[in-house]
């Protein structure tokens, strides 16, 4: 579902500790899709910080690709099931 809203993420890549303001594309019950400008590799394990509420999740890069302005895209995947971190009611927006 096409939501934008503020997230941090932050985790290693390489050994190196990367952190990055970004905004969602599109949030699920089960994860979201969000545009980096850090070069992430695929499946490795990030925090993400939902600016709204403060809550922080751990997730997985589940894809990821590159884009024409040389960003990355990324799916995410949370490790454990949060179906309310985005507050966002998804029943209702399916039912319209």
């Amino acid at each position: 579902m096409p939501v934008v809203m503020q997230v941090f993420v932050y985790g290693t890549m390489q050994g190196q500790p990367f952190s990055e303001l970004a905004e969602t594309a599109n949030v699920s019950p089960q994860g979201g899709l969000l545009e980096l400008s850090t070069e992430i590799e695929g499946r490795q394990p990030i925090l993400v910080t939902n600016l709204q509420t403060n809550e922080e999740l751990a997730c997985r890069i589940a894809r990821s690709a590159k884009t024409s302005s040389g960003k990355t895209l990324i799916g995410l995947e949370f490790l454990r099931p949060s179906p309310n971190f985005w507050s966002v009611d998804f029943s209702a927006r399916s039912a319209q």
